[in-house]
């Protein structure tokens, strides 16, 4: 800053004093022009009265040849003092007839030809001996009258009228100068101004991008979590069918069945990537190291990938503890190799990195888990989509388009960022930034829940339940599922119904089993809200296609549970028998 400060105050004082050079040349030049033309003017206008005074004495004399008294002589004093240097009269071939003054000054030899008052000049004004001479014929004589200005009649005029164009032109000069520095510092204020206005330009074009991004990303959530929920109501009733057909069907349809429910698994998993982007799970969170994650997994990484594909590990030495969900990371890690894999048809390298970033930018610091390939890359059009659910370069049949958006999904459900280095021809990098813990005891290694035994029968249960269910594929198979275990059902299409019902045999119910989103104005939370207020004694059972974190506990009865569809009807009635339980107001954080 300083140095920039002290060129420009260089430069304007270099260009002010150029322009004053400038100006007292110019002023010089025109002020030696100007005292010439004046000393030429004074010896035009004396010599006409000296002519005739040398005429006189020529004529008293008889002629040029004739001596004659010199009345320049006589008259010196008054001759010399209107500046003049020198008078003479010469002949043709230059002898002088008349004369006083200086005899060396201006021109030697015959007179200059030429006829009138005709000025000529000498000499020089460095040696200072520069004079400026007037010839005159005189009439009726064969000589010339020659009136000269020596250096010190110039110099007189000189010195005056440098003095008045000074005068003149140093306001100017220095006027110039002062509009000149205005207008640069008018134009540096402009250039910054221009300057300010483009970056702010530019900033508000990435704000209103990114705005712009955040929206449209947030309408697809918006969008896949409709369908997600749809798809689960669907994945529901497919379940509990197939659960009928297993029970119906000969031994011999029992791979086709297995395949069906196979379908129903992959379904489940698309419908949970879906709202993995579109909103808020309930996540377990637990302290993981991202380095141990990545090396346990590694095994599975490398039987992802093809015998052509070499994996480089460069984990940091130190650990990277995170506060995330096990099975969000590991899916995460193994989208991003499998996305790399399918980017290098013909092999290439996959590395697989973790660095820690002191300070991101919004002060907190980061772990950074990196997977890069060398592989085919990304043009920016495609970079700009790629977090879109369904969208994929991949072949039909070989990319589903849900693999970064879940990425995606998980990372900003973390708290953290993902960032894309991506060229055609150069390779492609994915950086997933999720915040550091401050806690420091060991990171858990696994966090693997317990499986449950498959198959297990459920004990037949006993009570009243109301099933609200606006979807009359997911409303027959529960409750013909609930009715198969020994319950007494009674159903509604919506709340305003199970109201209704609610009113007439409230006391007899046991529990309500309702879903969240429904028609008709009134959701599954606001009769759970109406429930805990009037009939407290009953246990609830919400079900739900979206996401467990929209379901506000603190509306719900004291007997509660939260089922993620799709459900099995054996869940559900597992789920009622424990809550019908006398003692489940103590257990119900569980079934949650």
């Amino acid at each position: 800053m300083f140095g920039r400060l002290t060129l420009r105050i260089g430069f304007i004082v270099m260009a002010a004093v150029l322009v004053l050079a400038a100006t007292g040349v110019a002023v010089v030049a025109l002020a030696w022009r100007a005292s010439v033309d004046d000393a030429g003017s004074t010896l035009r206008m004396v010599a006409p009265r000296l002519a005739e005074r040398a005429v006189a004495a020529l004529d008293r004399a008889g002629g040029v040849g004739a001596a004659a008294s010199d009345p320049f002589a006589e008259l010196w004093g008054p001759i010399a003092a209107m500046g003049l240097g020198a008078v003479r009269v010469v002949d043709r071939e230059g002898r002088v007839l008349l004369g006083a003054g200086d005899p060396a000054l201006g021109p030697q030899g015959p007179p200059p030809q030429g006829a009138g008052l005709a000025a000529v000049h000498g000499g020089s004004a460095i040696r200072g001996d520069q004079w400026i001479a007037v010839r005159h014929d005189l009439a009726g004589h064969d000589a010339v009258l020659i009136v000269v200005a020596g250096w010190a009649t110039i110099e007189r005029h000189l010195h005056h009228d440098a003095a008045w164009m000074a005068v003149v032109a140093l306001p100017g000069s220095v006027a110039f100068v002062l509009v000149t520095l205005l207008a640069l510092r008018r134009a540096e204020q402009a250039q910054r101004s221009a300057g300010r206005a483009r970056a702010e330009m530019m900033r508000r074009e990435s704000v209103e991008a990114q705005l712009h991004q955040t929206q449209k990303m947030e309408a697809l959530g918006l969008l896949t979590g409709g369908v997600a929920h749809d798809f689960n109501n669907l994945l529901t009733a497919i379940q509990g069918n197939l659960r009928i057909l297993r029970r119906e069907c000969p031994p011999d349809m029992a791979d086709r069945l297995d395949s069906i429910g196979l379908a129903v698994q992959r379904g489940e998993r698309l419908a949970r990537q879906l709202l993995t982007f579109a909103r808020p799970q309930a996540l377990q969170r637990s302290l993981l190291d991202v380095n141990d994650v990545i090396r346990q997994i590694l095994p599975l990484v490398e039987r992802t990938v093809s015998a052509a594909i070499e994996i480089r590990i460069a984990l940091t030495t130190r650990p990277c503890p995170v506060e995330v969900e096990r099975a969000g990371l590991e899916l995460s890690i193994l989208n991003l190799v499998a996305n790399a894999r399918d980017a290098m048809p013909d092999g290439g390298v996959v590395t697989i990195l973790t660095e820690h970033v002191p300070r991101g930018l919004d002060g907190r610091p980061l772990v950074l888990l990196s997977v890069g390939d060398s592989g085919v890359g990304m043009p920016p059009s495609v970079q700009e989509r790629v977090f879109e659910p369904f969208f994929t370069t991949k072949d039909v049949g070989k990319g589903t388009g849900l693999g970064l958006s879940a990425v995606y999904g998980f990372v900003r459900q973390a708290g953290g960022s993902v960032q894309i280095e991506s060229a055609p021809g150069l390779g492609t990098t994915v950086n997933l930034l999720l915040p550091e813990s401050a806690r420091r005891e060991t990171p858990i290694l696994m966090a693997e829940a317990p499986p449950e035994p498959a198959g297990a029968p459920v004990a037949r249960s006993r009570g009243l339940v109301l099933v609200v269910e606006d979807d009359a594929l997911v409303r027959m198979v529960t409750v013909d599922g609930l009715r198969e275990a020994g319950l007494e059902v009674i159903v509604a299409e919506d709340a305003p119904e199970a109201l209704k019902v609610l009113e007439e045999t409230g006391t007899a119910l046991d529990a309500v089993v309702t879903d969240v989103v429904m028609p008709r104005g009134m959701s599954g939370i606001d009769l759970a809200r109406v429930v805990r207020q009037r009939w407290p004694e009953l246990a609830l059972i919400v079900t739900t296609g979206y996401s467990a974190t929209d379901i506000p506990v603190a509306d719900l009865p004291v007997r509660h549970a939260v089922l993620m569809k799709p459900f099995a009807v054996d869940e559900l009635v597992s789920t009622l028998t424990r809550l019908l339980q006398p003692d489940a107001a103590e257990r119900q954080l569980a079934l949650f």
